[in-house]
């Protein structure tokens, strides 16, 4: 069983950098494509993205996934700005799209493709325990930590319990796989029910282990097995990412 997305112990520039660095720099590419509204500005951007995930060695097969994903919320957010927005000159002739629908729709776009590209990276280069570290030092509380933490743990379990679910139904003579999409969609709610009551039974589980460890999120000082060190080049990813940070939203290019 696998518990966490991803992940894999490279030995790259980018998977060196401390877990702290690590965040800023996805947060930064994050927060500066949520500022611009500019398509070329955009661009460079998902060029930069680019680039972070060729240094980072990660292989086509596990960014796939993701990028399938992307490229569908992208075209979904597209459109929604394609017919709502309604501001400058149509592009064809009276009628159609404006050309400010066009820029909005390809930026909203660009955006959600940059988002998930950047998760993807984080998720490569970074593992559970180097998140909480990094999580920890950019002064996260510790509750927002360990529950983020048991959430990478507890959907990919679920993942795989929907898979059973659905592979004992179909050795059952349940068809869940044809008919069309809304018949196919309305069988698959069927494992929902033992779904839910497996997630309860887990986080029953979890909470019993919890209390028989004497877990406390208050008045506890809390210690680490690893010593987070920030080098000299986690430190310029650090203070880069601010400047890059502040330099976008003051000036809002």
């Amino acid at each position: 069983m696998f518990t966490y997305a991803i992940y894999q112990p490279l030995k790259t520039p980018l998977h060196g950098l401390n877990p702290a660095a690590k965040l800023a720099l996805t947060l930064t590419v994050m927060i500066v494509m949520l500022v611009t509204s500019r398509l070329l500005v955009g661009l460079g951007i998902l060029a930069a993205v680019v680039a972070l995930l060729t240094a980072a060695r990660a292989p086509l097969g596990r960014i796939f996934p993701f990028v399938r994903a992307a490229l569908a919320l992208s075209v979904i957010f597209a459109i929604s700005w394609l017919v709502f927005t309604h501001d400058g000159r149509p592009v064809f002739g009276s009628w159609g799209p404006t050309d400010h629908a066009v820029t909005a729709a390809a930026v909203a776009g660009l955006r959600v493709l940059v988002m998930v590209l950047a998760s993807a990276l984080l998720l490569f280069i970074t593992s559970e325990t180097e998140l909480l570290q990094g999580l920890r030092r950019l002064r996260v509380p510790y509750v927002a930590c360990f529950t983020l933490m048991l959430s990478l743990r507890l959907l990919p379990s679920l993942t795989e319990d929907l898979a059973v679910i659905r592979q004992a139904q179909m050795c059952r003579g349940f068809e869940l796989q044809r008919g069309s999409f809304i018949e196919r969609a309305r069988r698959s709610i069927t494992g929902i029910v033992p779904l839910v009551a497996i997630a309860f039974r887990r986080v029953d589980t979890l909470a019993r282990a919890l209390e028989s460890r004497a877990f406390n999120l208050r008045g506890m000082h809390r210690t680490t097995y690893r010593e987070d060190v920030l080098r000299v080049i986690d430190r310029v990813v650090l203070a880069g990412s601010v400047l890059i940070i502040a330099a976008f939203v003051i000036v809002r290019p």
